[in-house]
């Protein structure tokens, strides 16, 4: 009977060995599947932390960059606004000239109405204009030629023709003032002091030496130009 039991208990043996080898060979190929999959994984997390380390240096510098563009940029920006600071004041400064002198300029043409009122003195009220006629001298025709007869009576015609026209003729009183005025206007406006005060000066002198001091009108035109004279245009190349 054990001999008739021994082909079974070989068979058994058999089958249990195809099974255990089985098994260990199923056990060989999980192991080397599970480490080819770990050395995959590792490989591949290895690759991405340098892929991040890399981009983290690259972002790191395009930081810095930026921060230096950045900087510059502020400095501009700075610079910018200081410019922009430096021309408003410029600006407003010339605004607040030109309306000085546009303000002056409307002061002297209002006083270039005023000058028309202004009483004469009495030495100055002769509206005769002085003439100076030369008699020419008396020469006898009959000794002249023709030529030399024409070129006598052409003298006299000249001389006869001259009127010399003197400060103290009335009518011309009012216009070198308009024109001395107009000379101050142009001061005013083209910034150029020496014009301005000459005129102005010239203006006082004449109203004091050919006008009447204690008349009221006199006394005004005579208060303003002391106030234009202090108001001086600003100087050349501020305006």
């Amino acid at each position: 009977m054990s001999n008739e039991s021994h082909p079974l208990n070989s068979s058994n043996t058999s089958r249990a060995n195809k099974k255990l080898f089985l098994g260990m060979l199923c056990s060989i190929v999980g192991i080397l599947i599970l480490a080819g999959v770990l050395g995959y994984g590792y490989s591949r997390l290895s690759k991405t932390i340098i892929f991040l380390v890399e981009q983290s240096n690259a972002l790191t510098v395009e930081i810095n960059q930026t921060e230096t563009r950045l900087s510059a940029m502020a400095d501009t920006i700075n610079e910018l606004k200081q410019t922009l600071a430096q021309s408003t004041s410029s600006l407003t400064s010339a605004v607040n000239e030109e309306h000085r002198a546009a303000d002056v300029y409307t002061k002297l043409v209002a006083m270039d109405r005023q000058v028309n009122d202004l009483p004469l003195a009495e030495a100055s009220s002769d509206s005769a204009i002085q003439e100076v006629a030369a008699t020419p001298p008396a020469v006898s025709e009959a000794t002249l030629s023709w030529w030399q007869h024409a070129w006598v009576q052409l003298k006299a015609t000249l001389k006869q023709a001259v009127v010399v026209r003197h400060m103290h003729a009335s009518g011309f009183f009012y216009q070198y003032l308009h024109a001395q005025l107009s000379y101050a206007m142009w001061g005013a406006l083209h910034h150029d002091e020496t014009v301005y005060q000459e005129s102005l000066a010239q203006v006082k002198q004449w109203v004091m030496d050919y006008f009447v001091l204690d008349a009221p009108m006199t006394k005004s035109v005579l208060a303003e130009l002391e106030a234009l004279r202090v108001v001086t245009p600003p100087p050349v190349g501020e305006g």
